[in-house]
C-alpha cells in the first residue's frame, strides 16, 4: 500500500512540472510589458490604424498550443503627433 501511494505520489509531481512547464513568463523591456505565454512567442512586425486614420508600427507576440491561439499586439503611439502635424 505504501509503495502504490508513493507511485502515485511521484506521477502526480512529474505530471505537474510537465503542465507547468508549458506556461512561461515573457518579459519584454523593449516594449515595456509581461504576459504568461506557453511557450516562447513569435514576434511578427504589422502596422495598426489608429481612429483618425494614421498608420502606427506594430508588433504582434503570439504563440500556439494545441487548437489555442494567443497573441498580443503592442502599438507604439510615440510617432502620431508628428504624423498629426504633416
Amino acid at each position: 500500500m505504501r509503495m502504490a501511494a508513493l507511485i502515485f505520489a511521484l506521477v502526480l509531481s512529474v505530471s505537474g512540472t510537465a503542465v507547468a512547464q508549458e506556461w512561461e513568463q515573457y518579459v519584454n523591456t523593449q516594449d515595456g510589458f509581461k504576459v504568461n505565454f506557453p511557450g516562447q512567442p513569435k514576434v511578427t512586425e504589422a502596422t495598426w490604424k489608429s481612429q483618425l486614420d494614421y498608420i502606427l508600427p506594430a508588433r504582434v507576440y503570439s504563440a500556439d498550443r494545441g487548437r489555442e491561439h494567443y497573441s498580443i499586439t503592442v502599438v507604439d503611439y510615440r510617432g502620431l503627433e508628428q504624423q498629426g502635424i504633416g
